[in-house]
Formats: structure tokens, sequence, C-alpha cells
């Protein structure tokens, strides 16, 4: 279909066509050509605020696996992280001022200075799971605790980049290889998860690209997140998941089992995960 060139290569994508409710795209990288990602995205339906999941069976190069996608959203499964994230490339992204820099210079002459470390929630700890849902709740989840409204000035959805995005960049200014390595990964999958977010990913059913909600291409519409409009579709995100008897992460995510949990993100601010990933990676799907 294309290929998208960033900092660390060129990545091709092709289109797999339609799947049920949405579209499939297969993403690899030329300097790797065994890596490979299978990116589902389903499409948002105007007024349906509901967060259900939808489960696609995969079979890519033998491998016989699944996603479950919610709606308004894209879930991507891959063989591995194709890029190593890099403290030099995070570094030259701020000499580039393409990103502020954060370091422990900034609380220089005050009586207390934060310790450099990571803030992992349980369900980030498990890792990514492309089967399940990213979490039970907005409030209880692998990307963060609080991506609600409710969340106040927590470093989730507040500001241009979050509080862990900064915990990555002021490990590389410290060449802290173990709080970056571990940021990295909790970075890592805020941002695959993050795609995976109920009407997040606006996506087009005319064309192979995001849907801009005030300036539409040919065949699409406005659309909003808050309020309401006769000239635009409504994809706001106040629904509900309810936990399936039998379903196999109950567990993993401390859900029980026929109890519904509210899943409304925080819609007056951007989400603000992944960009750390994206500038020490060149990954694509951080973008």
């Amino acid at each position: 279909m294309d290929t998208i060139t960033t900092p660390t290569g060129t990545w091709p994508v092709s289109d797999l066509g339609p799947v049920s409710g949405g579209r499939a795209y297969l993403f690899g990288l030329a300097s790797r050509p065994t890596w490979w990602s299978v990116c589902i995205v389903r499409y948002a339906v105007p007024n349906d605020t509901s967060v259900g999941e939808r489960r696609y069976a995969l079979s890519v190069s033998g491998v016989e696996t699944s996603l479950s996608v919610l709606n308004g959203s894209m879930k991507c499964i891959d063989n591995g992280e194709p890029i190593a994230p890099s403290m030099d490339r995070l570094r030259t992204a701020v000499s580039a001022k393409r990103v502020l820099p954060y370091t422990s210079a900034a609380f220089a002459g005050w009586p207390k200075s934060p310790t450099l470390q990571t803030n992992r929630t349980d369900e980030n700890k498990i890792g990514y799971v492309p089967g399940r849902i990213y979490g039970k709740s907005g409030m209880n989840n692998a990307i963060a605790y609080a991506i609600t409204g409710a969340g106040g000035e927590y470093g989730s959805s507040r500001g241009f980049i979050s509080g862990d995005d900064t915990v990555m960049i002021a490990a590389a200014f410290a060449g802290n290889s173990a709080v970056f390595n571990e940021a990295s990964e909790q970075n890592r999958i805020q941002t695959l998860y993050g795609l995976s977010l109920p009407n997040l990913a606006i996506w087009s059913e005319n064309h192979n690209m995001l849907r801009d909600p005030q300036i539409p291409l040919s065949g699409d519409r406005a659309y909003i997140n808050e309020g309401s409009s006769s000239k635009a579709d409504s994809m706001g995100d106040e629904g509900e998941w309810c936990a399936p008897a039998d379903y196999p992460w109950l567990s993993q995510i401390s859900a029980t089992a026929g109890t519904c949990y509210a899943h409304g993100r925080d819609e007056a601010h951007l989400f603000n995960h992944g960009y750390a990933y994206w500038l020490a990676t060149g990954d694509p799907r951080a973008a």
C-alpha cells in the first residue's frame, strides 16, 4: 500500500483488506525482514458508547493467534520489539527541540528532589496481551492509574506528554540504563494498549487513515467526543465493560465476572502516552 520512513528505517505497510466491522493492515521493517505486526482497526459507530470486544482469529507465518478489538480503536500484535529504544535518540530529539529536556537539575536548590523511578500499574507489569482488553476500567488498567477525567492533575492526559514519558527522557539524560529500560518497557505497553482504547482511533471507512474531526476528507463527516452537534458524528466514550463469566483473564485484570466497569476517558485532553517511545524507536505505531 505504502511505506513509512522514520529516523530508524523504512516501514512497508500492506492493506490486508476488510474484516468484520473494520480493516486489517500489515506493518514490516525493511531492515528486519522477519519482523511483522498485524493491526486491526475497528470502525467507530456514531452514538455508540458501548465497550464491547470483538475477537478476530489470525494466522501469520504459521502462527495462530487472536486479537480482541474495542469499538473505534486499533489493536496490534507483533513478533517482538522492532527497534530497541535508544537513549542517544532521545537526547538527539531534545537537541533538535522535538521535546523538552527533563532532568534532576530542574530541582537544584529545592529542599527535596524526587527519585528517578518508574510508576507502573500492576496490569502494566504483566505485559502486553493482545487477546484481552487493556484493563477492567479507565481507573484500573495497563496504561496508567486514572486515564479518566477523575484523574485530575495526574500525569496521564494532562500536559503535552505523560509523567511516564518524562521519566524515560530523564533516565536518558542521567544515563541510568536500569530505569530507562524499565521505562521503555512500560512505554511500549502503554503505546500498544493506548491504540486500543475505545473511540480513540477513529478510522475512516473511505480512506486508509484516521478521520479528521474538523476537516473531514471526502465521504467522511466531522466528529466530536463531547457535547452534541447536528453537523458531526458523536464519538464519545462513556460506556461500561461487563466482565464475561468465561473471560480467561479475569484474574490478570482483577475483574469479577458479571460486574460492569466504567471506561470513560478524559476526552477534553489528548492521550499523551508514547511520545518518548516514538522518539527513542521511530516505531510508526507510536507516532
